[in-house]
């Protein structure tokens, strides 16, 4: 299911981004930042291929919540750390992008617990409107895994 994909590429991206260089209290090279993004990326996505896909709207409604407390938890990571200079912007633009995909999950899980068919789906369309925005960013910075469906 698209969603299930949207929602699992937007987590992988930001555990991703979130665990590389935790702490830093200076700026991380583009290099440094890139490298663990990338590879943390492919861990997240091994593990939400593991999560399986919704077969149910219940199903989905339990992926969504799940990813919405993940990103929030994710979020606090991410702006602590201090990106190279070149990677500023576009680093506070996945950072934005990762507080909507997080609030947006957290209204579709709900959305679709109340069987709010329409706002869900709307839901859906804003997670993939975010997924649109940041994955070309992403991927122009070289994070690749990042970027990636699974």
């Amino acid at each position: 299911m698209l969603a299930v994909r949207l929602l699992a590429v937007l987590a992988a991206l930001t555990l991703g981004l979130a665990v590389a260089g935790c702490g830093s209290t200076k700026p991380l090279t583009r290099a440094q930042l890139v490298s663990h993004a990338n590879a943390l990326c492919m861990q997240v996505q091994m593990k939400m291929k593991h999560v399986g896909t919704a077969k149910t709207v219940q199903g989905l409604a339990l992926i969504a919540h799940k990813l919405a407390g993940f990103e929030q938890q994710q979020l606090e990571s991410m702006k602590q750390l201090k990106p190279p200079g070149s990677l500023a912007a576009d680093w506070k633009q996945m950072i934005e992008g990762a507080e909507e995909v997080a609030e947006y999950a957290g209204s579709l899980s709900t959305d679709v617990q109340l069987k709010k068919k329409k706002a869900a789906v709307e839901q859906l369309k804003q997670i993939g409107a975010v997924e649109k925005r940041i994955a070309p960013v992403a991927k122009r910075d070289g994070f690749t895994s990042c970027t990636q469906l699974t």
